[in-house]
C-alpha cells in the first residue's frame, strides 16, 4: 500500500514522506522503493542520513509508535474490526528535515512477529527481518508490552535472543572496533504506578539481555566480554497512547530527545545514500538466501557496484564528443581531460571503500585513455605518412636513376652492382623507421600522479602496421620503377639481338633451316648473358626471389620480346622484301663490297636473268617465316611467385613457346603481289637507265676538230660576251668600292659637314651605274638579234 501524501507538521522541523513497500509479503525486492528515494532527492545527501528500524510483536503498535516518533503515516490497525496482520512485508518511509544541513531518517517498519497469519515460517521471517534490521541500523527500536514482561513469547524473548545472535554474528564478520548497535527498549502501558522505570531498565538488561548472553555460545574472543560490549542500550516507558495521550506524547518526546542526542551525524555503516538501496537489496537478498551476511563484503560488493556505475556514466560523459586533436594538442587535452574526470569520479566515489574506488578509479584512466585509441593513432597519422614518405625518399636518394647518357646510371654505378642491395636497404631502412617511430611515441606515455598513480602507454601496434605498409607501399613504387628498368634492360638484350636477326633476314643464303637454327642458338646466348647479369640484380629487387624464378620469368620475358619483334617485323614484311630486292637486283658486289649496278652497261638478257634470280631470292624470305620454332619452357611453379610481382603483372596473358606466329597463305600471297608491283617498278625504272645509256653518246666521245671550228665560226659572239662581261664585272665593283671608302674617309675628317661633300659624289656614282646597266642590257640585246638572224640565214 503506497500512498501519495506527504506529513508535515508547521510545528515540525521535518516532512515524512508516504511509506512505500521495500519488501513484498514473498520476501521479493519492490524496484519502485529505488524509484522513491530518487525522486525524494535522498541520493544526493551523501552520508548526511540515519536508519531506524522497529521490532516487535503483532499488533503492539509498532507502526503507530513511529508515526508518532517520526511524524510518519504507517497504516495502523483498526481494532474496530478487530485484531489481525496490518503490516505485511517491510515497507519504508523517508523523514527529510527542512533544513538540508540536518541528517535524514530512513524509517523502516516491519512485519510483526509471532504472526498468526505466518504460521510455522514466522521464526524464520523474524530471523530475516532481525539481521536485516541489525545489519541497516543506527538504532533498532524494540516494543514491548509491559504487562507481557516475564512472558516467554509475548515479551519477545525469542526475538530479542535472535537479535543477539544476528548481532554477534555481524559483529564476528565485521572487524570493526567499538561496534555497538543502539537497542531502544520501548516498554509499552507503562506507569510508574505499575513499577518504577529503573526496575524495568534493570529486568530488560538482566532477565532478558544478560540472560540470553550467557545461553548463547559465542567466538571465543567474546566469551569475557559483556553484552554492553556489543549494545548500548537504552530503556523507555510509554504510557498508554489511547486512556492517557498527553503522557504518551510525552514519553515519546523522550525517546526522540534520546534519538537526537546518540544519533551519529553520519550513516554508521558508511554506505553513501546513493548506493543505500543497492546496499539494502543485496543485504536482504543475502539474508534470503540463507548465506552467510558478510557485512564488509557486501559493503565492498557495494563499493564494487557503485563506483561501477559512476566510472560507466563518467566514462560516457566524457567521451560522448571528443574533438579532432592533432599530434601537438593530443597530451594536454588528455591531461587535461583525465584531471577533470578524476576530480569528478572521486567527489562521488570517495565516499565507498578507498581500496575499491582507487582500483575502480585506476580502471576509468585507464578505459578512458583505451577511448582514446582511435584519436591517437587519428593524431598521429601525419607523423606516420611523413615517415613513410622520408623512407621513400632515403631509398630514392640512394638508387638515384640516371638515364640521359648513352648508358643507365644508378646511384652513378652500373645498376647491376647496385641493383643486388635494394632489398637489404629496403629492410634497413623500414627497420630505421620503425624505431624513430617508437621512440616518437614514447612521449605519449601517459603519467599521471594525483588521487590514485596511473601510467598508460598506448598501443603502438596498428601505427607500426601501419607505417610498415606505408613504407612497403612506397618501397613497392620504387622496386616496381627498377624492375620496369631492369625489364628495359633486358627487352634491350633482346633488341640488340634482333638486329643480328634483321642483318641475318637480308643474307641472300638465307633457308628456314639454318635461319631457325641461328636464332635458336642467338635466342640460348641471350638467355645465358642475361641470367649472367640480371640474376643477382633481380633477386636484389626481389627479396627471396630464387634463381630458378628468373630464369623462368626472363625466359618468359625474351619469348615475349622475341614475339613481338617477328610481330613488327611481319607488318613491315613488305618493306624488308623490298630492301632484300633492293639489294639484290640494284646492287652488287666488288672487292668484298656492294656498289651499284652500272645498268647501262648491262644487255637486256643479262637485265631480265637478275631481276628474274633477285625476286625469287628476295621472297625466300616468306618460306622462312612460315614457318617457327618451339622453345621448350623450364618447369616451374608459380604458385610461389606473388601474382601482384611488377613482372607477373606485366605479362598479362600467358606466352606461348614459340618464337613467332608463323606467316599464313593468304598473307603471304597478298605480300607476294603487292611487292611484284613494286619490284616491277624498280625493273623498269632499270630499263630506263639501260635505254638512256645506249642512244646518248659521251662527249668524250666528240672530235677535237669539231672544238676547232666552233671556236673560229664563233669568235665574235665571244668577244662581245667577255667585253660585256668585263665592264659589268669590273667597272660596278670598282665604283661601289670608290663610294664607300670616299664616305668613310670624308666622315672621319670632316664629321657632319661630310655629308655635303659625299650628297654630289654618290649622285655621280649612281647615275654610272645606271648608264652601264642600260648599256649592259642593250649589248646583251643585240648579241640574241645577231644570234637570232644568224640561225635564220639559209643554207647556202
Amino acid at each position: 500500500m503506497e500512498s501519495s501524501n506527504d506529513f508535515s507538521n508547521k510545528d515540525s522541523d521535518t516532512v515524512s514522506l508516504s511509506p512505500v513497500e521495500f519488501s513484498n509479503y514473498q520476501c521479493e525486492i519492490n524496484p519502485g522503493f529505488h524509484e522513491f528515494l530518487k525522486k525524494s532527492g535522498f541520493e544526493d545527501v551523501g552520508f548526511r542520513f540515519n536508519v531506524v528500524t522497529i521490532l516487535g510483536s503483532q499488533s503492539s503498535g509498532k507502526s503507530h509508535l513511529l508515526n508518532s516518533l517520526f511524524n510518519a503515516s504507517f497504516q495502523t490497525m483498526d481494532a474496530s474490526r478487530g485484531h489481525s496482520q496490518t503490516t505485511k512485508g517491510i515497507w519504508g518511509s523517508l523523514v527529510l528535515p527542512k533544513d538540508t544541513s540536518v541528517s535524514a531518517t530512513v524509517v523502516f517498519d516491519s512485519e510483526g512477529t509471532d504472526s498468526r497469519e505466518r504460521g510455522e515460517g514466522r521464526l524464520t521471517f523474524e530471523h530475516r527481518s532481525s539481521l536485516f534490521c541489525l545489519a541497516l541500523s543506527d538504532v533498532v527500536i524494540v516494543n514491548l508490552w509491559y504487562n507481557s514482561m516475564g512472558n516467554l513469547t509475548g515479551s519477545n524473548y525469542g526475538l530479542l535472543k535472535t537479535v543477539v545472535e544476528a548481532n554477534l554474528e555481524l559483529v564476528d564478520t565485521n572487524n570493526e572496533e567499538n561496534y555497538k548497535t543502539v537497542l531502544f527498549f520501548c516498554v509499552r502501558d507503562w506507569s510508574p504506578s505499575l513499577s518504577p522505570l529503573n526496575v524495568v531498565k534493570d529486568y530488560v538488561l538482566n532477565n532478558y539481555m544478560r540472560s540470553i548472553w550467557n545461553e548463547i555460545s559465542k567466538p571465543a574472543r567474546f566469551e569475557n566480554m559483556g553484552v554492553e560490549s556489543l549494545f548500548e542500550i537504552r530503556v523507555f516507558g510509554l504510557s498508554n497512547a489511547v486512556t492517557q495521550p498527553e503522557l504518551f506524547e510525552k514519553d515519546v518526546k523522550e525517546v526522540k530527545k534520546t534519538w537526537e542526542s546518540l544519533k551519529p551525524k553520519e550513516y554508521s555503516r558508511r554506505v553513501p545514500s546513493d548506493g543505500f538501496f543497492v546496499y539494502s537489496k543485496n543485504v536482504w537478498k543475502t539474508i534470503i538466501e540463507q548465506n552467510h551476511l558478510d557485512i564488509p563484503t557486501q559493503k565492498e560488493m557495494l563499493s564494487s557496484y557503485r563506483c561501477s556505475e559512476i566510472k560507466t556514466a563518467i566514462l560516457e560523459s566524457a567521451t560522448t564528443s571528443v574533438p579532432e586533436l592533432t599530434e601537438t594538442d593530443f597530451s594536454e587535452y588528455l591531461m587535461s581531460l583525465l584531471n577533470k574526470v578524476e576530480s569528478e569520479y572521486f567527489s562521488q566515489a570517495s565516499r565507498y571503500d578507498p581500496k575499491v574506488s582507487e582500483k575502480v578509479g585506476k580502471e576509468l584512466l585507464s578505459q578512458l585513455c583505451g577511448k582514446f585509441q582511435p584519436c591517437f593513432e587519428s593524431a598521429l597519422a601525419g607523423y606516420v605518412k611523413k615517415l613513410a614518405v622520408e623512407s621513400s625518399s632515403l631509398l630514392d636518394k640512394e638508387f638515384t636513376v640516371n638515364s640521359s647518357g648513352k648508358e643507365l646510371k644508378v646511384a652513378n654505378a652500373r645498376p647491376y652492382t647496385v641493383w643486388p642491395s635494394f632489398s637489404k636497404k629496403c629492410e634497413e631502412l623500414q627497420s630505421k623507421q620503425s624505431e624513430k617511430l617508437s621512440e616518437h611515441l614514447s612521449r605519449f606515455k601517459v603519467s599521471f600522479n594525483k588521487t590514485v598513480s596511473f601510467e598508460y602507454e598506448f598501443d603502438a601496434q596498428p601505427l607500426k602496421d601501419h607505417l610498415n605498409l606505408l613504407v612497403s607501399t612506397e618501397f613497392e613504387v620504387l622496386r616496381s620503377r627498377h624492375l620496369g628498368l631492369l625489364k628495359q634492360q633486358l627487352d634491350s638484350m633482346c633488341n640488340s639481338t634482333f638486329v643480328m636477326v634483321k642483318n641475318n633476314l637480308l643474307d641472300r643464303s638465307l633457308t628456314e633451316d639454318e635461319f631457325w637454327d641461328y636464332f635458336d642458338e642467338l635466342f640460348d646466348e641471350t638467355h645465358k648473358n642475361c641470367m649472367d647479369q640480371l640474376t643477382t640484380s633481380y633477386q636484389g629487387l626481389v627479396n627471396r626471389a630464387s634463381k630458378a624464378e628468373f630464369a623462368q620469368l626472363s625466359l618468359v620475358l625474351l619469348l615475349k620480346a622475341a614475339r613481338h619483334n617477328f610481330d613488327e617485323l611481319q607488318n613491315n614484311l613488305e618493306q624488308l622484301l623490298l630492301e632484300r630486292f633492293d639489294k639484290f637486283f640494284n646492287y652488287q658486289e666488288f672487292k668484298g663490297e656492294l656498289v651499284p649496278t652500272e645498268w647501262h652497261k648491262q644487255s637486256a638478257q643479262e637485265l631480265n636473268n637478275r631481276y628474274k634470280e633477285s625476286k625469287e631470292d628476295a621472297l625466300t624470305l616468306l618460306k622462312v617465316l612460315k614457318k617457327t620454332k618451339t622453345k621448350k619452357m623450364p618447369s616451374f611453379d608459380l604458385n610461389d611467385v606473388k601474382k601482384n610481382q611488377y613482372f607477373y603483372s606485366t605479362l598479362g596473358e600467358p606466352v606461348s613457346d614459340k618464337y613467332s606466329t608463323p606467316v599464313t597463305e593468304q598473307f603471304a600471297l597478298e605480300v607476294t603481289n603487292s611487292c611484284s608491283k613494286k619490284f616491277l617498278e624498280m625493273y623498269k625504272n632499270a630499263q630506263v637507265v639501260q635505254n638512256a645509256g645506249t642512244s646518248i653518246s659521251s662527249w668524250r666521245n666528240i672530235p677535237p676538230i669539231f672544238w676547232l671550228v666552233l671556236l673560229v665560226l664563233g669568235w665574235n659572239e665571244l668577244r662581245s660576251v667577255f667585253k660585256v662581261l668585263l665592264r659589268f664585272y669590273v667597272v660596278i665593283p670598282l665604283l661601289i668600292v670608290f663610294y664607300f671608302t670616299f664616305s668613310y674617309s670624308a666622315t672621319k675628317l670632316l664629321g657632319p659637314k661630310a655629308d655635303q661633300y659625299v650628297k654630289p659624289v654618290r649622285d655621280k656614282v649612281l647615275s654610272l651605274f645606271t648608264a652601264l646597266l642600260a648599256w649592259f642590257v642593250r649589248t646583251l640585246h643585240m648579241i640574241a638579234s645577231k644570234s637570232s638572224s644568224f640561225k635564220q640565214r639559209p643554207a647556202t
